[in-house]
């Protein structure tokens, strides 16, 4: 009897005491290495997140008092992470129908950004859509970049983890050509040294966004008050002296 009372006195505590702090009340935030946006330096405990979409989502955080944590992963890992709630954002991705399956888009965009090929040394610089045919052209692997090059089947295209891998493959001649978001892709050929040809023909850059995962614990209200924190730092001019530390 005396075990019997206890058990049913810790079920009525259990159902009577408030629900406890969960993970989620530390929103994960799913990011990969792709500088200046998103820029990932160490390893373990000493990793260091920064970069232009890192520092927004930061000072729009603390500005609607929730609070983050940074997860390195791929990119088509994110997305994975996004699609089963693992993850409870994402900082930089372009709005697709198939993403808004499974994340809700910020209204505020963050920035459009034009996408450029980058060939191995010595080859002459692309000047139009129709030089990519024949082309191995390394893209990262579950990016969108532009119609009618997402969905054209005639391009030869090679997926890579990330954009260091595709300057790598570049720079050895292993593919011909590299897509990538203009200042990110000047950027990691800053950073690796290699001697690429940028062509003049770039496409128009889609939008980038801030997502929330739909199997997020993240509230409506959380929601809200995140996207007010951006319109708020895009009026003060908080978003600009971000993107202007990094150019």
């Amino acid at each position: 009897m005396r075990r019997a009372a206890i058990a049913i006195l810790l079920i009525l505590v259990a159902v009577a005491a408030p629900p406890q702090a969960r993970a989620a009340d530390v929103l994960v935030v799913a990011v990969n290495h792709a500088p200046p946006y998103r820029i990932i330096e160490g390893q373990g405990a000493d990793t260091r997140f920064s970069g232009i979409y890192i520092d927004i989502m930061r000072e729009i955080a603390g500005r609607a008092g929730l609070t983050l944590r940074f997860q390195r992963v791929p990119f088509r890992r994110a997305l994975k992470l996004m699609e089963n709630g693992r993850a409870d954002l994402m900082v930089g991705p372009n709005k697709t129908a198939a993403r808004e399956r499974f994340m809700r888009y910020l209204e505020v965009e963050l920035t459009s950004e034009a996408k450029a090929f980058y060939g191995k040394p010595g080859s002459a610089p692309v000047t139009g859509y129709a030089e990519l045919a024949g082309k191995r052209i390394a893209v990262q692997r579950g990016a969108r970049y532009f119609d009618p090059f997402d969905g054209d089947a005639e391009l030869t295209k090679v997926e890579v983890a990330d954009y260091a891998l595709a300057v790598r493959l570049a720079a050895r001649a292993r593919v011909d050509l590299v897509i990538m978001p203009e200042l990110l892709g000047d950027h990691m050929v800053r950073a690796a040294g290699a001697e690429l040809v940028k062509g003049g023909y770039k496409a128009p850059g889609k939008p980038s966004f801030i997502a929330v995962s739909r199997k997020s614990g993240m509230l409506v209200a959380q929601t809200e008050a995140l996207e007010q924190a951006l319109r708020e730092a895009y009026a003060d001019g908080t978003v600009a002296g971000i993107i202007g530390a990094y150019k």
